[in-house]
């Protein structure tokens, strides 16, 4: 349940006007003619700490105490309020504004903790469904070992679960200036179109020099090499693929339809291509050990000729 608390700069506001209201309440109890009402004071006061907390409670009694002495000193508004009543409101007025501050704090920050419990759990929540959603696009990289087929099962799958219309993988050449587009899915996979990126140039280069994702909501206010990207596609995300601190490539995502990409997404986006980078790393090892042993194979072949 949420408390009744006024927060940042309303604190002393709300508690100036409860304890302007007690006064003015008080005054007008006075006129009709009743004796010691010093009690709507009193809850005025209190009632001002609840609102503003401590330091706007002290205030008021503050403020309290000061008009009280003041309409006694003058003889006005006190009809037959004796100096002992006089002298028990001026001890206890500050002690009640106190300790219900006192309170108040201390259930708003009680308040404060639930609050950051449950964001606590939601964001715990909300990392987990993520990890199951990057489990379910990469896990297929421990059942294929064929890198183009290893990308473009995991670009579908980008495609199915981040809802995008498009999705490639970018590898970085062996001279590391220029990107090669690798494979593709979704609507780049018709289009034969496969320029190469430098390094620096275009949306995919521009994230391969940076080192960092970048998300555009609008591709039509930036460099794109690419004509598809250009004439059919509305927002971009691209996610350098990076593995043990070396760029391997580029993993980008598109969509025909205006869309921004949330902080969430893009940190979907960034373990997804944690694990691409990964996987393709694997699979040139294992690419290489393949080479190696066909290499090998054939050596032997032709040793045994030449014997």
């Amino acid at each position: 349940m949420q408390l009744p608390f006024a927060r940042g700069r309303w604190r002393y506001p709300a508690a100036l006007i409860i304890v302007g209201i007690a006064i003015g309440a008080s005054v007008g109890v006075w006129h009709t003619g009743a004796t010691n009402t010093l009690y709507l004071l009193l809850v005025g006061v209190a009632l001002a700490a609840w609102a503003g907390g401590r330091g706007a409670g002290m205030l008021s009694a503050t403020i309290v105490l000061v008009t009280v002495v003041v309409f006694k000193v003058t003889g006005r508004e006190l009809p037959e309020v004796d100096d002992l009543s006089i002298v028990l409101f001026v001890i206890v007025t500050p002690a009640v504004a106190y300790v219900t501050a006192s309170l108040r704090d201390s259930l708003e920050r009680a308040q404060d903790a639930r609050h950051e419990a449950v964001e606590s759990r939601i964001a715990a929540e909300i990392t987990v469904a993520q990890l199951r959603s990057v489990e379910s696009i990469t896990d297929v990289a421990l059942s294929m070992l064929q890198l183009r087929e290893l990308l473009h099962e995991l670009l579908g799958r980008v495609i199915d679960h981040l809802r995008t219309d498009t999705a490639s993988v970018f590898l970085l050449t062996d001279d590391g200036t220029e990107l090669r587009e690798y494979t593709s899915a979704g609507v780049r996979e018709q289009v034969d179109e496969h320029p190469l990126i430098p390094v620096g140039h275009g949306f995919a280069g521009r994230v391969a020099a940076e080192r960092r994702p970048i998300a555009v909501e609008d591709l039509q206010g930036i460099e794109v090499v690419s004509s598809l990207m250009r004439q059919r596609m509305a927002s971009i995300m691209g996610v350098p693929l990076i593995y043990r601190d070396q760029l391997v490539g580029v993993f980008t995502a598109a969509t025909i339809e205006r869309r921004r990409f949330t902080e969430d997404e893009v940190r979907l986006f960034g373990l997804v291509a944690d694990r691409m980078a990964r996987a393709i790393d694997h699979a040139r090892l294992f690419d290489d050990m393949h080479q190696a042993s066909d290499d090998l194979r054939a050596a032997v072949a032709e040793r045994d000729e030449v014997i």
